[in-house]
């Protein structure tokens, strides 16, 4: 099997059913089914110890994340139901990654993403992470930010996006954490921010040896890879690099339920 031609294939798809889509003809119901199709996409791509759900993200201080199209959440920690079948508030700890669902990731779009990413990268997680790659398992004391992504159907070009991105940050005074992790425009290509995240490359015939790079400085450095054919392919494979190799320990979750009680 040819993973690059089946990701083709599934790309195709995906922009038939976006553009299926506008015949709602209404902005919003023609969000929601994009939302819809790109949810029905992850959830068979992800392991199984992930739920794919909505909603909003909340920590043990009561900060709050905005309304989210998709959350990838550890299902073996406690959500707080609100009636809304796929839709709930999820504790900070037990969310993996955010992803938010654009149709045009114009100007406009791209703001309301950092901001999101933003607010999210603030939330507290009273909890440690190892990050494990090649039978080696480093450490992370305090956990990491949740991981932030964006896709969209379309979007203006990757150059005018890394300049309102460093013109945002700088007016922000905003710190690597607080960008998304990755930016995907269907059939354009990928756009990436540097990793917080430890980096073990594959060992080497001279050596043997596995080599680990730490991630050098809190300063966000845009990356764009054009693709496209594989952007669709590229995402996933950045969302799964992230997402399998990384797991919460430790977590402490009683601050959400302490308070007097009546």
């Amino acid at each position: 099997m040819d993973i690059r031609e089946h990701f083709r294939r599934v790309t195709k798809k995906l922009q038939v059913q976006a553009e299926i889509a506008i015949s709602a003809d209404h902005p919003g119901i023609i969000g929601e089914i994009r939302e819809n199709v790109i949810e029905n996409f992850l959830e068979p791509h992800m392991p199984s110890q992930f739920d794919i759900r909505s909603g909003k993200i909340i920590d043990s201080d009561g900060n709050m994340s905005t309304q989210q199209d998709i959350l990838i959440c550890d299902r073996n920690l406690p959500i707080i139901d609100v009636g809304g079948g796929n839709t709930a508030i999820f504790l900070a700890e037990s969310v993996v990654a955010q992803i938010e669902v654009k149709s045009n990731l114009n100007s406009t779009k791209l703001i309301e993403a950092l901001k999101s990413s933003a607010r999210t990268g603030m939330l507290k997680r009273d909890s440690q992470q190892v990050y494990s790659k090649a039978a080696i398992d480093i450490n992370i004391k305090k956990a990491l930010p949740i991981f932030r992504y964006v896709i969209a159907f379309d979007g203006i070009n990757f150059e005018s996006i890394a300049k309102k991105i460093e013109e945002y940050i700088a007016s922000e005074s905003l710190m690597a954490e607080a960008l998304p992790d990755a930016m995907c425009i269907i059939g354009k290509g990928v756009i990436f921010r540097s990793p917080l995240y430890p980096n073990i490359s594959p060992a080497t015939e001279d050596n043997g040896n596995h080599h680990i790079t730490m991630p050098h400085s809190s300063e966000a450095e845009i990356n764009f890879e054009v693709l496209k054919q594989d952007a669709l392919l590229r995402f996933v494979q950045k969302i799964v690099e992230d997402v399998v190799h990384t797991k919460m320990t430790g977590w402490n979750i009683d601050r959400y339920y302490q308070g007097s009680l009546e």
